[in-house]
């Protein structure tokens, strides 16, 4: 997806991908009411299509069908350091995720014997993930959004979806929908 898009599409696209986290999220709580379209199936297909049509593209689309189980999937799926992690992620809007690793990254020091001595590090290397930024995929293995790195320790994540994690400064505007052949490193 290019981000020449005009402005209003763009702003368009971010209100349909929140009003569709917020129905999303309520749907849990009107299990009694009367709703306009017979499933969040229908709903997501019927919003999907036309925001498709419109131009706003495969960016939203992957977005509208993100849940905590597929961001959890997704990390490892992108960036190599959260492989072997089993990440576990929760959400209020289907936008912003907390996800929590239940190992510390997959993400070795260097092999220093391969530094020549005289470059070599005098200092002890240590890692901090505090800030660290990644990005995840959805199912078909299209970026769908990046992850910040809140503790030193690399367990915990805030992760955004879609158009969120560009205006994060997580990932690009032409990298959000990219698709990945392996998992990405550092």
């Amino acid at each position: 997806m290019t981000n020449d898009l005009h402005p209003d599409l763009l702003r368009l696209g971010n209100e349909l991908e929140h009003a569709v986290s917020r129905d999303l999220a309520a749907t849990g709580r009107r299990h009694g009411s009367r709703r306009l379209f017979g499933s969040r199936a229908a709903f997501l297909t019927t919003v999907t299509a036309g925001v498709l049509a419109i131009g706003g593209g495969a960016a939203f689309a992957a977005v509208a069908l993100l849940t905590p189980e597929t961001v959890s999937r997704g990390m490892p799926g992108a960036a190599e350091i959260f492989q072997g992690t089993d990440p576990t992620c929760t959400t209020e809007d289907n936008i912003v995720f907390t996800c929590t690793l239940s190992r510390p990254p997959n993400d070795p020091l260097p092999d220093l014997s391969r530094i020549p001595e005289m470059k070599r590090p005098t200092k002890p290397i240590v890692r901090d993930y505090t800030d660290r930024k990644e990005m995840f995929a959805d199912e078909q293995g299209n970026v769908a959004g990046g992850c910040v790195g809140e503790d030193a320790a690399g367990l915990h994540w805030t992760c955004y979806a879609g158009q969120r994690a560009v205006e994060e400064g997580i990932i690009t505007q032409n990298l959000l929908g990219e698709h990945l052949g392996t998992p990405a490193r550092g």
